[in-house]
């Protein structure tokens, strides 16, 4: 090329730069970014890439600016490839370009890779009172917030997605225990009706009937109060503390209070297979939560067969104890594994899809874990594992 065309174009390059900073002064963004890349294209490219670089990395922070990040990441890595090839991957000079790729991934939301940017341009650039170094600190210190924040705001809508769970908990207990009611309420009705009809028909003998009566009438109230009781502590119950807990007695106060009434309505064959005293150091309501949770899960799964049956089985094994519910359903399609313990995953038409998703949360917070299986009986099977209550642990068991 002449000395006067390569003159030229360099003229040419200039006011294109001149342009492209006007442009950024008055927040036209995305024209800076164009004027800023006509300039590097009038430069040759073997004639000052050090040049090239820095007006590729400049429109690259202009589209960043502009929001246009496919744009933004296009010139900003590769201005950070050219510059690599002039100034090495360890020069100082490094420290611009890669902290405008790190604001670009944590506008982007992809902090983690943000932060990688940050770091290494924070390495490069450790001068006191170097600006670029002060420019990578305060944008190190947004993304922090940014992480903060999104940290909130994750443990907001995971307390949210909790509470509406346990309002699900609440309801099932409820749909449940009103169908267990009906029967000493039905016995109270029908003692107090045959009185009083025997009453009309002068046939009670007060002397001989009334005691049994009255304790027939106190024995069912007592056990609508137990059940309400239940009901309230389940609610009210702490699920922080951690004691030694009796899985058996769990599962089994657990199936008798709301289980048992509705799997033999259902013609559901329920399998225990219990081990002798596990004991789980653990929270006796989380627990409960899971086995409904499970319980019910399996009653559904199986609703539709011919043959009904749901397995539940209890273990402990050196430092662990847990246990396991099974049905003979369909099971978990393949396409659904992957995904199976995520929020909002659902097969039921007026489910939340809440229920194994809460379940793994639960365990993980008992320092325990939910595994699936290919059940023995057909259909899906859940194991819960739970640290073992230890020796030195001197907790009664619930």
């Amino acid at each position: 090329m002449r000395p006067d065309n390569l003159h030229k174009k360099e003229r040419l390059a200039n006011k294109a730069f001149k342009k492209a900073e006007e442009r950024v002064k008055k927040g036209f963004f995305e024209g800076a970014a164009l004027a800023f890349l006509e300039a590097a294209k009038l430069v040759p490219q073997d004639k000052d890439p050090e040049y090239i670089a820095g007006c590729l990395n400049n429109a690259g922070s202009a589209y960043l600016r502009a929001k246009k990040y496919t744009e933004a990441e296009n010139c900003l890595q590769d201005a950070l490839t050219r510059i690599k090839k002039i100034l090495g991957n360890n020069h100082p000079d490094l420290a611009g370009y890669l902290n405008n790729l790190g604001t670009l991934y944590g506008d982007k939301g992809e902090l983690d890779k943000a932060d990688k940017y940050f770091q290494r341009a924070k390495k490069l650039h450790m001068e006191v009172n170097n600006p670029v170094a002060e420019m990578i600190t305060k944008n190190e210190s947004t993304l922090q917030q940014k992480i903060d924040y999104l940290e909130r705001e994750k443990l907001e809508i995971q307390a949210a997605l909790y509470q509406s769970k346990k309002l699900d908990y609440l309801g099932q207990m409820a749909t449940m225990m009103a169908h267990n009611m009906n029967q000493p309420i039905g016995v109270i009705r029908m003692t107090t009706s045959g009185a009083l009809s025997d009453v009309d028909e002068k046939l009670f003998d007060s002397s001989t009937e009334l005691k049994p009566l009255l304790e027939k009438i106190l024995s069912q109230t007592e056990r609508l109060s137990q059940i309400m009781g239940n009901f309230r502590n389940f609610a009210r119950g702490d699920r922080t503390v951690l004691s030694a807990v009796n899985l058996n007695e769990v599962i089994n106060y657990i199936y008798q209070l709301l289980f048992d009434a509705q799997y033999q309505l259902d013609n559901i064959v329920l399998q225990k297979d219990l081990a002798e005293s596990p004991i789980a150091h653990s929270n006796e309501w989380a627990l409960q939560e899971m086995l409904i949770s499970l319980l019910s899960n399996a009653r559904e799964a199986v609703k539709d067969k011919a043959i009904k049956q749901v397995g539940i089985n209890s273990w402990q094994q050196d430092n662990q104890a847990g246990f396991c519910v099974e049905d003979n359903g369909d099971g978990i399609s393949q396409e659904n594994l992957p995904k199976l313990f995520t929020p909002f995953l659902s097969s039921k038409n007026e489910g939340m899809g809440l229920g194994l998703y809460f379940c793994r949360e639960i365990a993980k917070d008992l320092g325990g874990s939910i595994e699936y299986y290919p059940a023995s009986l057909g259909g899906a099977g859940f194991k819960i594992t739970l640290p073992a209550q230890q020796d030195n642990e001197n907790d009664a068991p619930i």
